[in-house]
């Protein structure tokens, strides 16, 4: 028996939870979303809205209310899944795709899941580099905790959450009550960046892309919860402890990037500059890092299984561990444009698979493998259907009236959704 033991590693791939290893409550998942949101990653999201768009603080603050909303419930729902199926969230996908079909979105989470890793990597790289300048071998040393924890599992990952969320909330209080007396002093949009609205649009794509792109992971951690949970209590406390925690990120991210001068104000060094406590500053990051990261394995060794690699789940981390350091190691040169483009690429994938595995959940209501389908070619059309009508239908039409903003990961959802319900019911 596994139960709930903490220092006993997962004997548990990709195979449904049988009744008896069932356990955990859904407040758990409060502390699980909160710890893995409130950190540098999240912080991130902020400063871009200020460093890459020019954003007045408003228009930011606005952006990443609605993004963090709309991803919320995104998240939410796709949590639901976990107690009914038992089945982690690359697994359960299988019920729309197919088996072999589900190769395609498994693979775009493996690659995603590597991609959080190396971008959280990389600023807890930049954080320690400023007290140890030898850029390569801390993040040797990052990589290894991380592959550590992740390897003990799932109980081991919601107990880290747990412990760090006082830690981390603790520390971004007492950041939040700098800022807020501190001001955003001489800070001026620039004239030459995007408009208010496209630049708007722009920050909540990003904020809604980095919530949003929790949900091919979210039943990875609700799924050795009892069958009979209530749905409701799921759904809030992973959509309360995400937003919550984003949404507050963010927007601190924008206030202390518009506060700092230009000369001192990165994601990393502003949020230093600020605390005047460098080193517990520096230690608390790494932690954020820490508990976003472990998640970005276990999800990533969830998502190699997935395709059917022969390997253990233990071993499945470990590999991801190692190509995440390298993108990590990678993206050390050119952080703010690799960070950019990574979120917009998560948009276009994501939203069209939610769309099908919704049609599926909340109205075909299938929550087991009914037959060992290799291709569900109706579920493939439908997710190519959104994302080529998206690109080259709407996004063109839409985007010009808003100034170039990036709209089409809606029009892919509504488009999939669908042509996924269609085709099951009529054809």
């Amino acid at each position: 028996m596994y139960g709930e033991k903490k220092a006993k590693v997962e004997p548990y791939g990709v195979e449904k939870i049988p009744r008896e290893e069932r356990h955990g409550k859904p407040r758990d998942l409060f502390w699980l979303w909160f710890a893995s949101n409130v950190g540098i990653g999240s912080y991130a999201i902020g400063y871009l809205g200020v460093t890459y768009l020019s954003l007045p603080v408003y228009a930011a603050i606005i952006g990443i209310l609605v993004g963090n909303a709309v991803g919320g419930v995104l998240l939410a729902l796709t949590a639901l899944m976990g107690p009914k199926t038992g089945l982690p969230q690359m697994i359960s996908s299988r019920m729309s795709f197919g088996h072999k079909g589900n190769y395609l979105v498994a693979f775009l989470n493996w690659i995603s899941t590597m991609g959080w890793f190396a971008v959280n990597t990389v600023l807890g790289t930049f954080t320690l580099s400023l007290f140890y300048p030898h850029p390569l071998l801390v993040l040797v040393i990052l990589v290894f905790i991380q592959a550590v924890i992740a390897v003990f599992g799932y109980n081991m990952i919601h107990a880290f959450e747990k412990w760090m969320s006082p830690i981390l909330a603790a520390f971004f209080l007492f950041v939040t009550f700098l800022a807020a007396f501190h001001g955003i002093g001489n800070y001026v949009p620039s004239s030459t960046g995007p408009s208010v609205v496209t630049g708007a649009v722009a920050m909540m794509a990003f904020s809604l892309s980095y919530v949003m792109s929790w949900a091919p992971y979210a039943s990875d951690y609700t799924r050795y919860l009892s069958e009979d949970t209530p749905g409701r209590s799921v759904a809030v406390y992973s959509f309360s402890g995400s937003v919550l925690a984003s949404a507050w990120l963010e927007t601190l991210g924008v206030w202390v990037s518009a506060a700092v001068p230009p000369s001192r104000a990165t994601a990393v060094t502003g949020l230093i500059s600020l605390s005047h406590i460098s080193f517990i500053a520096g230690a608390v990051i790494v932690i954020g890092v820490l508990s976003a990261n472990i998640m970005n394995l276990y999800t990533g060794a969830i998502s190699s299984l997935a395709l059917d690699i022969k390997l253990k789940r233990w071993q499945a981390v470990l590999l991801v561990a190692l190509l995440g350091g390298v993108a990590a190691w990678y993206g050390l040169s050119s952080f703010g444009l690799f960070y950019e483009n990574f979120l917009l690429l998560l948009d276009y994938w994501v939203s069209p698979w939610l769309g099908i595995i919704f049609v599926d959940f909340f109205i075909a209501r299938r929550y087991s493998m009914q037959s060992a389908v290799s291709y569900r070619i109706s579920a493939l059309i439908a997710y190519i259907s959104g994302l080529l009508m998206s690109q080259s239908l709407f996004e063109g039409y839409i985007a010009q009236r808003l100034g170039g903003a990036h709209v089409s990961y809606y029009v892919a959802f509504i488009i999939s959704a669908s042509v996924y319900y269609i085709m099951q019911k009529y054809l």
